[in-house]
C-alpha cells in the first residue's frame, strides 16, 4: 500500500510458528506412523486490523471517504422549527440503510 509519494508499507503477512503447536498439544501422525508436532502457517491479508485502519486513516489523511466513514451524514436543521423534520430525516435514512447519520 502507497502511503506517501515515495512510500510503500507491506500490509499483508505469511509467517510460521513453531510455538502455537506445543503450547495447543497439537499433534500428527506421520507416514512413519510416529507422532509429529506440526508448523502452523499463520495468514494475515490485511495484518492486524488495527494497524490496516491506522494506515487508511494516514492514507486518506483523516478524511475517509463516504463510504468507509463511521458517519456519513450530519442533518442540520437552520432553525428550532426545522428540528423535528431534520430528526425525521435522519431517522428515516438509517432506517432505509441509505446512509449512517446523526
Amino acid at each position: 500500500m502507497k502511503v506517501g509519494p515515495a512510500e510503500e508499507e507491506s500490509i499483508a503477512s505469511v509467517q510460521l510458528d513453531f510455538n502455537s503447536a506445543k503450547k495447543f498439544d497439537l499433534n500428527y501422525i506421520a507416514s512413519s506412523g510416529e507422532f509429529e508436532r506440526p508448523w502452523i502457517i499463520h495468514r494475515a491479508p490485511l495484518g492486524s486490523h488495527e494497524r490496516f485502519v491506522s494506515l487508511l486513516l494516514e492514507f486518506y489523511d483523516g478524511q475517509l471517504p463516504g463510504w468507509l466513514s463511521p458517519v456519513q451524514l450530519y442533518v442540520l436543521p437552520i432553525s428550532e422549527e426545522g428540528m423535528l423534520a431534520a430528526q425525521k430525516l435522519a431517522q428515516d435514512l438509517v432506517e432505509k440503510r441509505c446512509s449512517r447519520s446523526r
